[in-house]
């Protein structure tokens, strides 16, 4: 039974750690995109894409594509 209890509690951890990372890159996205559109000036359809990752220490980095400039990528790195 306490195994059980045990595999119970480590899989909660994990999909707690999960959804909060989720939650983080989401809103971190939106934010960026709120920003390269209200204080920023651009369209929504100048902007190709806005992904953010989640890397180690933990990094969070959004990387823009614009239409105009499919080839180039730009990064907002928040610490």
């Amino acid at each position: 039974m306490r195994k059980y209890g045990i595999a119970i509690f480590i899989v909660m951890i994990f999909a707690s750690v999960w959804m909060l990372s989720g939650y983080a890159k989401s809103d971190t996205q939106n934010k960026v995109f709120d920003y390269l559109v209200k204080i920023q000036g651009y369209k929504p359809s100048e902007i190709y894409s806005v992904k953010t990752q989640i890397g180690k220490a933990p990094l969070v980095s959004t990387q823009v594509i614009f239409k105009d400039e499919t080839n180039a990528r730009y990064f907002k790195r928040a610490r």
